[in-house]
This record gives structure tokens, sequence and C-alpha cells, in this order.
């Protein structure tokens, strides 16, 4: 178990959040007859969330008995659950590895590159707006005079 997941069950496991987990289990438990054990899988509630998602998207009837506030508390569950594995915590090897190799350090990577082509340009005199003042959405070859 990564640090991340370790936090998450410690979150989860704490008094003001087990027994509202517990409560929404057995509402959905109640609801789409899941079979015995099904909680203990991993991403069991990001599987509800994801499932459900896709019926909606595709206009198919949800479970009878699914209300706006259980769709709401899927939602914050399932969302816990994936950011601990998509953004985890920094205390472990796994976090860092995850981190290094996640597309925001390719963004970072990416607009850093942007903007260090910005500064040349506006070194050289070419990162200027149009003739009449409004940008076109594309760096000039040349600057323009009045």
């Amino acid at each position: 178990m990564t640090a991340a997941e370790a936090m998450l069950k410690t979150k989860w496991s704490s008094e003001h959040r087990l027994p509202e987990l517990q409560q929404l289990q057995q509402k959905i438990q109640h609801m789409i007859q899941l079979p015995e054990g099904a909680w203990d899988r991993r991403w069991m509630i990001t599987d509800v969330h994801d499932a459900w998602t896709s019926l909606e998207a595709h206009g198919k009837e949800l479970p009878a008995g699914l209300t706006q506030d259980i769709k709401d508390q899927v939602n914050k569950f399932a969302t816990e659950e994936i950011s601990a594995f998509i953004c985890p915590a920094l205390v472990d090897d796994h976090g860092h590895a995850v981190l290094r190799l996640s597309m925001g350090r390719l963004l970072d990577t990416l607009l850093a590159n942007m903007d260090n082509a910005l500064q040349q340009q506006q070194q050289q005199g070419q990162g200027s707006l149009s003739s009449n003042g409004s940008s076109n959405g594309h760096f000039s070859s040349s600057s323009r005079g009045s």
C-alpha cells in the first residue's frame, strides 16, 4: 500500500468519516444489491461513480432510489479515492515517482518552454501586437510600425 492510499484509508477510518462512508455504502448496497464483499475491493466507490456517470451520459435508467444527495456523496468519495492515486502524498518514493512522471511535469515543461520563447521574442523586438493594437493570437515574425 502506498503512503497516499494509507493516508486515504486513515482519513476514511476517522470517527467523523467512517459513519458517513458506511451509511453511503449501505444505501448503495440496498439500491443495487452488490455481492458480498464488494466494498472490500479497491476502487469500488469509483467504480460505482463511473457506472452511474456512464449510464447517465448514455441516457440509461439510473437505479431506483438514487438521489442527488447520494450522487454527490459518491462523487465526493470517488474524487478522494482517485485523487489519492493521481495526486499522491509526497511522503514516500511512490508519490515522488508519480509526481515526476505525471502530466503536471509535462505541462510545467511546456509552459516554461513557452515562457522562454516569448521572452526571447520580446528581447529581439518580435513580440508585438498587430498595428491596430489587438493580438491576432500568433507571434509576429517582425515588429510592426505604427
